[in-house]
């Protein structure tokens, strides 16, 4: 019995070695080259910065004529930045998922975990969805009773009426035109406010965001051979995403300031997560 348990002991043992020189040889062969990491760090803040200032160059699609080739060209590349957004997640990010789930076990309890939780997030998404849009519901009857309240006001001369008031909190006519009256209060149109793209902006780049980390992490992690195809493809994907949030940023008509703000911050995140990812491989090694 002793001899059996000695030498079961001595074949893990031995396994353990020859695993450990497949290892090392496969290291040898395939080496996780740093100088290669630290320049992937400034090589997708550059395409980042490239996608997003491409976009403000050429300006917002709306801002152009609807027939022209250049309102083709940004809507063209719009639809590709959002359909890389997509991508990301379908792809890379839930594809990826499934593999610590099955080296953590959890596969053999349900293995379908992966999709579970991508379900949650979305429905998690619809949720805030939902309640940005009643917010926007609310803003917009509240403007539309304000300013249909001072043109009212500024046509009786500073009197309005009890039941006018109350027709204008009824009846916020929200498709209405932008109109000039003759006391220069401009009634805007109020069916998509300013105030909801801005919210939209927002929700669009902290999630944007906060995958991006994840995307830079898993860079940092790769070693020379997938790193080289991995740059390229987080490269192109960066640009062309930039290019779509920077629209979504023109659209929703920031500051200056709020506008760099956001630019740095997408800009840098992959970045911080490659950075993130360097660390975490060479303090483990």
């Amino acid at each position: 019995m002793a001899r059996t348990v000695l030498q079961a002991t001595e074949d893990i043992m031995e396994a353990a070695l020859n695993q450990t020189e497949k290892e090392l040889d496969a290291y040898e062969e395939d080496p996780y080259d740093l100088g290669l990491q630290i320049g992937g760090v400034f090589i997708i803040m550059a395409a980042s910065i490239a996608g997003m200032g491409t976009s403000y160059l050429f300006g917002s699609d709306a801002d152009c004529d609807r027939k022209s080739a250049l309102y083709l060209i940004l809507t063209l590349m719009r639809g590709v930045g959002v359909g890389v957004i997509i991508c990301t997640a379908l792809i890379h990010l839930i594809g990826e998922a499934f593999e610590p789930f099955e080296l953590s076990g959890f596969d053999e309890l349900y293995p379908a975990w992966p999709m579970v939780f991508a379900m949650i997030g979305m429905f998690a998404m619809a949720i805030l969805e939902y309640i940005h849009h009643r917010l926007e519901m609310r803003s917009r009857v509240l403007f539309a009773s304000e300013r249909a309240g001072e043109v009212e006001m500024a046509k009786s001369g500073g009197k309005t009426s009890k039941s006018s008031a109350l027709e204008v909190t009824e009846n916020p006519v929200a498709d209405q035109p932008a109109d000039l009256d003759q006391s220069g209060i401009v009634d805007q149109p109020i069916s998509k406010s300013l105030a909801a793209k801005q919210r939209s902006a927002i929700l669009v780049e902290l999630s944007i965001l906060i995958h991006s980390v994840l995307i830079g992490f898993d860079m940092g992690l790769q070693t020379k051979s997938v790193w080289i195809p991995l740059c390229i493809a987080i490269s192109f994907h960066q640009f062309f995403e930039g290019f779509a949030v920077a629209q979504i940023l023109l659209d929703a008509k920031f500051g200056f300031w709020k506008k760099f703000a956001m630019t740095a911050f997408y800009s840098l995140t992959t970045s911080v997560g490659i950075v993130i990812g360097i660390c975490t491989y060479t303090g483990h090694g």
